[in-house]
């Protein structure tokens, strides 16, 4: 999602990245989980085990380390030894917050996809970009611009385990809003509260700005209330 919001600006993400997080559309289509699994699996991909309450929504599999994303090359570091040649590409899939209990989530056995916060506004912000793969074009679904950066934002409130990671993309998201007046105009009443969360969580003195602080100017405008009429 960020990468693909880069490119698109003529701009790359300075971190690199070996896991991706797919957003599962049950509402629309209810065996979305179940399919996107069976793909993982036909893929090579193995769950990465289930955590206490019950989710198994981490899926690993074993990749040589160099490794050409859309049309650059990065090398992947991780905490394997330097001497193996191969990491882990991990895709953690991911469904909407609130869904009913006849929902079916389920990835493997009894376990269950991971439900998260602002997943919703990401799928109905939606749309379908070309990716050139290998001389052909594919169509993938990511969010637009405001979706993606109201989904960095709730992450960067919610998820305690990769906060210099979220940091870095807000940053880098809001550094892509050309008029953020103009995006502020779709920005609604609980965009504007997970975004207000994550400044909050990045005050204007954090070192996660100094990269762009037009930036922070962005946000700012973002989160404003709206002038009355």
């Amino acid at each position: 999602m960020v990468l693909l919001h880069g490119l698109e600006h003529g701009r790359t993400p300075d971190r690199v990245t070996n896991d991706i997080d797919t957003a599962v559309d049950v509402r629309t289509d209810p065996q979305a989980v179940a399919r996107l699994v069976a793909v993982l699996a036909d893929l090579g991909y193995e769950t990465a085990g289930t955590s206490p309450d019950g989710h198994a929504y981490r899926f690993k599999k074993r990749s040589p380390k160099r490794t050409t994303v859309v049309d650059f090359t990065v090398v992947n570091d991780d905490s394997h030894s330097a001497d193996d040649p191969t990491t882990d590409l991990v895709v953690d899939v991911l469904v909407p917050e609130g869904l009913g209990p006849r929902t079916d989530i389920t990835t493997i056995g009894r376990a269950t996809a991971f439900p998260v916060s602002g997943v919703t506004q990401a799928l109905r912000r939606s749309e379908l970009v070309p990716v050139d793969v290998r001389g052909t074009a594919v169509w993938i679904p990511r969010p637009n611009l405001l979706g993606a950066i109201v989904a960095k934002a709730t992450a960067c409130s919610v998820d305690a385990r990769d906060t210099g990671r979220h940091h870095t993309d807000l940053v880098f998201l809001c550094g892509l809003v050309d008029d953020p007046f103009e995006l502020a105009g779709d920005v609604d009443s609980k965009d504007r509260r997970r975004l207000g969360r994550a400044a909050r969580v990045l005050p204007p003195d954090h070192r996660a700005w100094r990269a762009d602080p037009e930036a922070l100017t962005a946000l700012e405008i973002l989160i404003a209330p709206p002038l009355s009429s």
